[in-house]
Formats: C-alpha cells, sequence, structure tokens
C-alpha cells in the first residue's frame, strides 16, 4: 500500500512560458546560463516537450563507464518522467536488474508528484514536501534537465567566478543555482560548473538542509552546515537526443569522497505520452 498525501494546494504552472521565470543576479550569470542553455537544445526545447523519459542505470563502483557493462546481472535500472507544462512527474525507483538491460521497463511508479501530492511509497511525507521543483531535482530528472530548471519560476541564478569541479579538476564558469521562498527549504542550492569552451554543464554540486528522506541512509551529524548532503555529480559523456544535449554517463560522489554510484542514462524520449495514471498514487489495496 502506498499513502498519498492531503497537501495544501500548489500553484502549478499551466504552460512552459510560466515556468521561465528566473531571477539573474548580475549579467555574468545570464550570460553563462544562456550559453549553458543554448549548447544543451535551448530551454523552449526542454520545456515544450510533451513528456521528458529516461531510463537509468547505476552500479555502485567506480569502474569505467561503457555500455557494455550495463549488461551485468547486478546493476540497478529505474526510470523517470516528466511532464514540463504541468510539473507532473513519477519515478520508478527500485527495479531489480534482470539479465539484460532491455528487460527492467518500468511496470509501475514508486513515486510522483501528481500536480498537488508528492508520494513515494508507503511513506506519508508532511506538506513541507509538497513541492514539484523538490521532486524534479531530488528523484532523477534534474541528473539530466538541470540546465531546464534553471528557468523553472522562483529560480535565482548568481555567478560567482571560475573554480575547480570538485575531484575532477579543471577550471569551470561556477554560477549558483537556489530558489526563493519555501521552495529554498527543500530544495536547496546547486553550484553549476558550465565548460567556458563547450558551454556545456560539466558537473554540480547539490547541498540541502533536508534531513534524510524515509528509505535513505542516515546522515552524519559531523556533516557541515553548508548543507547535509552535498552530493557532486561529475558528467562524463554526453548525447544528443532531438537537438537536446544531456548526459550520457555521470558519476555520484557524496560527502564521503567515494564514488557512490555510475550511472547511464538510455532510452530518453522528449515525445511522451505522459502517463497519467503513473503519477497519480496508487489507492489502499493497489
Amino acid at each position: 500500500m502506498r499513502i498519498a498525501l492531503s497537501a495544501t494546494a500548489l500553484a502549478v504552472a499551466t504552460s512552459p512560458a510560466a515556468l521561465a521565470a528566473p531571477v539573474y543576479e548580475s549579467d555574468e550569470a545570464r550570460e553563462v546560463v544562456e550559453a549553458m542553455l543554448d549548447a544543451h537544445g535551448g530551454a523552449e526545447a526542454w520545456l515544450e516537450a510533451p513528456a521528458i523519459t529516461a531510463r537509468f542505470v547505476m552500479w555502485l563502483d567506480s569502474l569505467p563507464v561503457t555500455d557494455e557493462r550495463a549488461h551485468y546481472n547486478n546493476w540497478r535500472s529505474y526510470t523517470t518522467q516528466w511532464e514540463p507544462a504541468t510539473n507532473r512527474a513519477w519515478a520508478n525507483l527500485d527495479a531489480a536488474m534482470l539479465n539484460d538491460v532491455g528487460d527492467t521497463a518500468a511496470h509501475e511508479a514508486d513515486a510522483g508528484f501528481d500536480g498537488e501530492n508528492f508520494w513515494r511509497g508507503d511513506f506519508a511525507f508532511d506538506d513541507d514536501f509538497q513541492d514539484p521543483t523538490f521532486f524534479l531535482t531530488y528523484f532523477h530528472m534534474g541528473m539530466i534537465a538541470l540546465p531546464a530548471l534553471t528557468q523553472v519560476d522562483g529560480a535565482i541564478l548568481s555567478y560567482q567566478g571560475r573554480a575547480e569541479l570538485p575531484y575532477e579538476g579543471g577550471d569551470y564558469d561556477r554560477v549558483t543555482l537556489s530558489y526563493d521562498g519555501e521552495t529554498a527549504d527543500r530544495t536547496g542550492s546547486f553550484d553549476l560548473y558550465v565548460d567556458p569552451e563547450t558551454r556545456l554543464l560539466k558537473g554540480w554540486r547539490h547541498g540541502t538542509t533536508i534531513p534524510a528522506l524515509p528509505g535513505d541512509d542516515p546522515i552524519p551529524s559531523d556533516v557541515s552546515d553548508n548543507g547535509p548532503r552535498q552530493t557532486i555529480r561529475i558528467i562524463h559523456r554526453y548525447q544528443t537526443v532531438d537537438g537536446r544535449t544531456l548526459a550520457a554517463a555521470y558519476s555520484t560522489i557524496p560527502p564521503n569522497g567515494e564514488v557512490g554510484g555510475v550511472h547511464l542514462v538510455l532510452d530518453v524520449d522528449f515525445d511522451g505520452p505522459f502517463r497519467e495514471d503513473l503519477a497519480q498514487a496508487p489507492v489502499d489495496g493497489d
């Protein structure tokens, strides 16, 4: 059984154009972010897509990122979908790996945002978590759509100068993405590292002060006050699908500094249709 919440009503955007209302705190921030968006295919191409779907394959080590490794039996696969026009989304987070990546299509969702309620499995969340941006950034869609999520209503973008990407090195334009109002309390902030030559997003640091969600590992008590979940993600390879450039493979490095997961991004689709049934929380007995 999964429990949906009776949430406070949210003002959810009803058109892609309504999403595009960021605040740029400097001309440098606007220049870097707009160039990044162009390099990834343009904000309109992302936000006007009927639905964005992607399947991720993850393994918990730091071995080389190769497509051939996607056929090992001990990996995990998960799927997520986002409808930009409404912010509705769902994720299948716990699909077990079978003998081949092709056997791991999602049969149901175990987390979703239906436009009003955020739900995950049997866990009930209070109204503080009823936020579409939180869902998208926390449950995987942000891993490929983060450039587009700079354009959602309430986004604040600040240029921080050049900096090294942690655990990777190099010299990148660093832009902080945060959110105003209550969304900031849930979603936290991102440091985006943009390649000054290609203008592509190379990696990001995600820091949030939310507690661990049910099912997550406990957060150590000695983690920095800057955010208990200071996670680094580094893109290793890119792919272009229907004119949009996004990660093909990336790694996740949690606060302990060790590679926490390497991910392939597969079966990306921008045409939908959106699976409205999977965004809805199952009723008792389903």
